[in-house]
């Protein structure tokens, strides 16, 4: 039996079965939200979260569900918020599907005089894979760190 480490594609091939590097699949799926947030568009967003999802999101209730999600972002792109990049500080593999995140945005924000700020969030993020193999957010808190750290 051979073994072959296929880094490009993120899996391992071992005979004739795949498989999954869940640290590479969720570094895709991040990669995959900021370019979605990027987009500007609130339900290419909510696309990234399971049905059941919670954020708990600075200055808001818990938001519940893809509906939910898709209202607070599309609130955080009229407020001005674009340009998001995110970079991994910890992951922790839970199970086959289930990885804990823990990350730093960086974001942009358009302020009412027009000009452009840049601010740190701290994450902590939970993914599961659903049914259909695709990575989701089904939980995710967030700060916003003050601007003088």
């Amino acid at each position: 039996m051979k073994l072959l480490i296929v880094s490009a594609l993120g899996a391992t091939l071992l005979g004739s079965q795949v498989l999954a590097d869940p640290a590479s699949e969720i570094a895709a799926a991040s990669a995959k939200f900021d370019e979605d947030f990027n987009s500007g568009d609130a339900g290419r967003i909510a696309a990234n979260f399971t049905e059941d999802a919670i954020s708990l999101s600075p200055g808001w209730q818990f938001v519940r569900g893809r509906d939910g999600t898709e209202r607070m972002f599309t609130a955080f792109l009229k407020a001005g918020f674009s340009d998001k990049t995110s970079t991994t500080e910890d992951l922790e593999i839970v199970t086959d599907d289930t990885v804990i995140e823990v990350f730093w945005d960086e974001v942009s924000r358009k302020t009412k005089s027009g000009s452009i700020e840049r601010e740190y969030d701290k994450n902590l993020r939970v993914w599961r894979k659903g049914n259909d193999g695709v990575w989701r957010v089904h939980r995710w808190s967030w700060n916003r760190l003050p601007q003088n750290q």
